[in-house]
């Protein structure tokens, strides 16, 4: 897909392009993958900027999402004057973003018909924290903060954190995972499979480290 941009970049020529991928993105091919996509928009005159940003550190958000950004300009002043979002401190919670006194749908909890049930009662002794299912069966670390929301949880439905409520061990809702990507309440989905908007929840973006870099965007345009 990144050659599909650049086809859009040599065809509108932006003042600034921004791209966001997983924070291995520096690794991967051992760098050159990374090397490639710094020098293609080296060639066409822009000044590159990079950082890793994660939604708990850098946008209150209860979650590991870790996050590589690319910001480049093709104006050398702008990039100059451009910095990335700073660390703050996480102040929330995953119990402040989602409601375990509202019993969600029935289809979202785990009961006796489940593999995992058992074990499932066993291991989820705290309702403070997340659990997860793993490639080995039910993960025995409990997170304090969501675990990075990925697009498997479309492709393997108990994929999906899950969390202990008043009524029982259930997933987390497509709600509970839009509060946990920082979209605001109203935010919904059109009448799509359940497993489509799983995986769309595990591919978007965080979405206050996005509107965080667009207004110093912004702002530096405005200027």
């Amino acid at each position: 897909m990144y050659f599909e941009i650049l086809r859009v970049i040599d065809v509108k020529r932006p003042p600034i392009v921004l791209l966001e991928n997983v924070k291995n993105l520096v690794q991967h091919d051992d760098g050159r993958t990374f090397q490639t996509i710094y020098n293609t928009l080296a060639e066409r005159g822009y000044g590159v900027k990079y950082a890793v940003l994660g939604a708990n550190t850098h946008a209150n958000i209860p979650q590991y999402r870790d996050r590589i950004f690319i910001a480049a300009f093709l104006d050398y002043e702008k990039l100059e004057r451009f910095r990335f979002l700073d660390e703050i401190p996480l102040t929330k919670s995953v119990n402040d973003l989602i409601d375990k006194e509202m019993p969600a749908e029935q289809s979202y909890y785990y009961g006796t018909g489940s593999k995992y049930y058992e074990t499932l009662l066993k291991r989820m002794t705290d309702d403070t924290v997340i659990y997860r299912i793993d490639d080995s069966g039910v993960a025995m670390r409990a997170w304090q903060i969501c675990p990075t929301l990925k697009a498997n949880m479309g492709t393997y439905h108990d994929r999906v954190p899950l969390i202990r409520d008043l009524y029982g061990i259930r997933k987390l809702t497509p709600e509970d995972c839009l509060a946990l990507q920082g979209f605001p309440t109203e935010f919904g989905f059109p009448n799509i499979p359940l497993n489509e908007v799983y995986k769309q929840l595990g591919n978007t973006v965080c979405v206050p480290v996005i509107a965080g870099i667009a207004r110093r965007i912004i702002a530096i345009f405005n200027d």
